[in-house]
């Protein structure tokens, strides 16, 4: 890091030391049924504390690396046009992921019979 990099990230670590920590709440599901909803996401919110900025200055950092990889893909919607294109034998396996903590609402069972068709 050149000492201009040094000097902004220290100027800021300096400035979140007044208040150095990260906010956690709960929030609830209020759309979906069930009392609160059927479950509660726990967010943190560290814009301003201690590590942010470091983060933000890794982030920026390691931005450009990740996107010279050939494998990157900057959305969802390239990744699916990147699997249309793909020609691929009953003998491939491309990956398995258990999506049942990102998505707590959706009935999991029903959900595997469709993607097994």
């Amino acid at each position: 890091m050149d000492d201009e990099i040094v000097e902004c990230i220290r100027a800021a670590i300096d400035k979140a030391m007044k208040d150095p920590f990260a906010y956690f709440y709960v929030m609830p599901k209020i759309h979906k049924p069930g009392p609160m909803g059927s479950k509660t996401r726990g967010v943190s919110l560290d814009c301003g504390s201690l590590p942010h900025t470091l983060g933000q200055w890794v982030d920026e950092t390691l931005q450009p690396i990740a996107k010279s990889q050939s494998l990157y893909f900057p959305n969802s919607t390239a990744l699916k046009e990147e699997y249309e294109n793909l020609s691929l034998t009953p003998s491939h396996s491309l990956f398995i992921y258990d999506a049942i903590e990102m998505y707590p609402n959706i009935p999991t069972d029903a959900c595997c019979e469709r993607l097994e068709r």
